[in-house]
């Protein structure tokens, strides 16, 4: 499958999730950071649906199957809003965004700047905040280690695995010194 047969499908699929074969649309339909895990791949396609974690790590996974290889990026807010997204290049910088909805598809950048300050701006204006930090997922951030990870360890995993990239780098600090999980501290 090439990367544009694989956005044109992915365009279909609607931002949810799956717990105990139950398909949700709306994260306040379930206590999601509580009790909401990574899916798996046999789960993302059989019901061709995903969060932004979910359909980022299957993006990363198929494509490097392919011989696509990109880069995962994490940015969350103050507020702990979160969102992940997938780039590749190939003589350009390329974003694919599969859960965005108002932004999916495949986004040519001049820069990684441009595409951090265009997710930064995507992301604050519906999280009602300007503080973030973006980070560039370590390549053990895979959907094989990752599937079935309970959002708060995913987060926790996520941010011990990633290096900051842009943003606020304080925020980036600050959160790296919580356990979401158990409100622990933990070393980087």
């Amino acid at each position: 499958m090439n990367i544009g047969q694989l956005n044109y499908e992915m365009s279909k699929w609607p931002y949810g999730y799956v717990v105990n074969n139950v398909i949700y649309l709306d994260t306040g339909q379930y206590d999601f950071f509580k009790d909401y895990a990574i899916m798996s791949q046999d789960d993302i396609e059989k019901y061709h649906i995903g969060t932004c974690w979910d359909l980022s790590l299957y993006i990363h996974k198929i494509c490097k199957e392919n011989n696509i290889f990109g880069k995962l990026f994490y940015i969350q807010s103050n507020h702990e809003d979160t969102h992940m997204w997938f780039s590749f290049e190939r003589n350009h910088l390329y974003a694919f965004e599969a859960a965005y909805k108002d932004h999916a598809g495949i986004h040519d950048f001049l820069s990684y700047e441009e595409m951090f300050y265009q997710y930064a701006n995507w992301c604050i204006n519906d999280w009602d905040t300007n503080q973030y930090f973006i980070v560039e997922c370590n390549s053990n951030v895979n959907l094989d280690d990752c599937q079935l990870m309970l959002s708060e360890d995913f987060m926790n995993y996520v941010l011990k695995n990633s290096n900051y990239v842009f943003g606020d780098a304080f925020l980036y600090e600050q959160a790296c010194l919580i356990d979401w999980r158990n409100n622990d501290c933990f070393t980087m």
